[in-house]
């Protein structure tokens, strides 16, 4: 074909000329009819009196049709000249295409930049250029004329035109790289097929596309190839199987299922393999003798298959039998503890009763019958060391049965017990109003700490009764109204150290409501202590009356108060 416009040839399917961008059509003939001379009629012939009208007629000017011939052929010459000029000397088109076909993309851009860019007919032109060389190089790839890397370069270079890239182009692009993948994973499959690398070929093969020629008989290889794959695996798993290696045997199809994907025969196989591995398992661990072991096993099938409701069910029933023995064995071992403690006990060895009983607690805390017995031991040795804090207590040492009790609380910190013989003890031996901030002192009584008797004996606190006076011969009288809340006084009568030089001796007496309820005693520079612990329950005035004798010593009264 031909362009009709500069005369070039093209090819047939061409939609635009490449020299001068003409839009190409079918050529069609054309020609121009001969023109039939006619002549004249002939003259008629006669003599005289012919018409003169009647003669031959005269031929046209030929000056007129020079003169027409000239003014066509200025004009042919005038626009032939015109275009002659635009395809030799001015055609930025034709420019931009011979340079895309030498692949000079640099420099058809600037010609395309410079002269053609702003003109929409132009630029349509060159777009539709570009469209077309890119369709040509794309297929010539497909139809393996022209080489990947020479095609992929033409259209990488095309793709870079801004001004006239497309979606076209790009889509040429990746189906170009497609196609090439496509191409590289089907002679990737024959290798591996030929290796036997079964997996592998099968992965490329599902590469190939439609577009590819080799698609039917890639088709056809992975159906073949997948046949044998199956057969190696089905194989290598009932070898597996058949050793007892269920857990490879399994392995081997699930990584099968991952290439295979949701293959009917493998999954069935799967299932079999798996059926077969939890009844070895159950027959197994039914054979052990020991429960520990067989417990161990059956856990690891659980974490193997925990949907599995056989393995579970086997799992309770030997947990259910393991403890039913073990019951019987605590039982033996806890009445074993109980005899060695009574027999302790008849012995009179309570130290190591309390030691057994706390051993066999450690190891059964939660059995009551243990807990039992641990506790009667404790109560025992309670009840012991509390005797002896009572004894202490009775002698008014009751420093000495705090510590014993402290001891013991040590012992047995949270023992209900301890912190009531403690609660007892304190009770007794601390008022619940003490002498010295129940009395007004005034002039005659005077309030002393840290004091010590005739004997040496030390009083933390104590009420000195009366003071020297060598004039004054009245009793001297301490009060205190109880408003019968009170149940006893207690309290330690002593002659102080620092009055022993006196020879006489000073009595007193005590009264309650102004009824005497302490018969009256003496002391003087060597009696010892008198301890007053008296009834003061339900009553309200309460009082120490001391007699006043001229050189007599003074009279205290220490650690004393009134408790509840």
């Amino acid at each position: 074909m031909y362009c009709l416009k500069c005369g070039k040839q093209l090819p047939d399917t061409a939609a635009f000329c490449a020299y001068c961008g003409e839009k190409t059509s079918p050529s069609a003939a054309r020609g121009a009819p001969s023109a039939q001379k006619h002549g004249g009629a002939p003259a008629k012939q006669g003599g005289k009196g012919a018409s003169p009208a009647v003669k031959k007629a005269k031929p046209k000017s030929k000056v007129k049709t020079w003169i027409i011939i000239a003014a066509v052929a200025v004009v042919i010459v005038g626009v032939g000249g015109f275009f002659a000029y635009r395809y030799f000397f001015d055609n930025p088109l034709r420019d931009f295409s011979e340079l895309v076909d030498r692949a000079l993309y640099s420099e058809a851009y600037e010609v395309f930049n410079a002269e053609i860019d702003g003109d929409h007919s132009q630029t349509t032109r060159a777009a539709d250029l570009v469209s077309e060389k890119a369709r040509n190089a794309a297929d010539g790839y497909a139809n393996e004329t022209m080489g990947y890397e020479e095609a992929l370069a033409i259209l990488t270079q095309l793709n870079e035109f801004e001004a006239l890239a497309n979606d076209e182009i790009q889509r040429l692009i990746d189906e170009t790289n497609e196609l090439r993948t496509s191409r590289v994973s089907f002679s990737a499959g024959q290798g591996y097929i030929t290796d036997g690398q079964y997996p592998e070929a099968i992965a490329e093969l599902r590469k190939v596309t439609e577009r590819d020629a080799s698609y039917a008989t890639a088709q056809e290889q992975l159906v073949a190839t997948i046949a044998a794959y199956k057969a190696n695996v089905l194989a290598a798993a009932a070898a597996a199987e058949g050793n007892r290696a269920f857990t490879e045997a399994a392995d081997i199809l699930e990584n099968a299922l991952t290439i295979v994907q949701a293959d009917a025969d493998f999954t069935a196989r799967l299932e079999q393999v798996r059926s077969a591995h939890i009844a070895d398992i159950i027959s197994e661990a039914s054979a052990l003798g020991n429960y520990g072991e067989a417990l161990a096993l059956l856990r690891e099938g659980e974490r193997l298959y925990p949907e599995d409701s056989a393995i579970k069910q086997h799992i309770a029933s030997i947990q259910a039998t393991e403890a039913a023995q073990t019951q019987v064995a605590q039982e033996q071992e806890i009445a074993d503890a109980i005899q060695r403690i009574e027999t302790l006990l008849a012995a009179d060895n309570l130290p190591q009763a309390i030691a057994e009983a706390e051993a066999i607690s450690r190891k059964y805390s939660a059995n009551a019958v243990v807990a039992e017995w641990l506790t009667y031991v404790q109560n025992m040795d309670i009840e012991a060391v509390a005797a002896e804090a009572s004894k202490l207590a009775n002698e008014r040492k009751y420093t000495d049965a705090h510590n014993v009790l402290g001891t013991l609380l040590s012992k047995y910190p949270d023992n209900a017990l301890v912190k009531e013989k403690i609660a007892a003890l304190e009770a007794e031996m601390y008022p619940a109003l003490d002498l010295e901030d129940a009395v007004n002192i005034g002039d005659a009584f005077t309030v002393l700490s840290n004091v010590y008797d005739n004997y040496n004996n030390p009083y933390g606190k104590a009420v000195e009764l009366n003071q020297y006076d060598w004039g004054n011969t009245t009793d001297r009288v301490c009060q205190v109204l109880l408003d019968g809340n009170y149940s006893r006084f207690k309290g330690t009568f002593f002659v102080p150290r620092s009055s022993t030089n006196y020879e006489r001796a000073k009595s007193f007496r005590i009264e309650l409501d102004e009824r005497v309820i302490y018969e009256p005693h003496s002391l003087g520079k060597t009696s010892r202590p008198i301890y007053v612990d008296i009834s003061v329950a339900g009553g309200n005035n309460f009082r120490i009356i001391v007699s006043s004798a001229s050189n007599s010593p003074k009279i205290c009264v220490g650690n004393a108060g009134f408790f509840n």
